[in-house]
């Protein structure tokens, strides 16, 4: 019974990170439409840090809490962004000892400006992207 409830509220979380993600995506097809297919290069990188954050099955320090739509992804923790060239695009993922748990995206492939991945001292499974 409790495996259900859990698969339940797994299924639940999955159903409104799909919302997000689509809203996130509408918002962008909106205020972009210069690009050919409604995405823009850093609503990509948002789209990626989300579905990175989503693979996190538990943040006991709540490091992640502040990876939201109150403030730019380029503030968030652990996310370094370029602010020359390439203005806004992730460049570095730093989230070692933050004892994290859970998957790796495979959307973190879509950063395609990052140069440094440090995710040492935290608990991830599955194949890296």
């Amino acid at each position: 019974m409790e495996v259900m409830v859990c698969s339940d509220i797994n299924g639940l979380r999955s159903i409104i990170l799909m919302i997000m993600l689509l809203l996130i995506l509408w918002s962008s097809t909106t205020v972009s439409s210069s690009s050919s297919t409604g995405i823009n290069s850093t609503s990509k990188d948002r789209l990626a840090l989300m579905a990175f954050k989503h693979g996190i099955n538990w943040d006991p320090l709540g490091v992640l809490s502040s990876w939201n739509n109150s403030v730019h992804y380029c503030q968030w923790i652990g996310v370094n962004c370029s602010s020359h060239r390439h203005v806004d695009r992730v460049t570095a993922l730093n989230l070692s000892s933050y004892r994290l748990v859970g998957s790796l995206s495979p959307h973190i492939g879509n950063l395609t400006f990052l140069r440094l991945m440090d995710l040492q001292n935290n608990s991830f499974h599955g194949e890296i992207p």
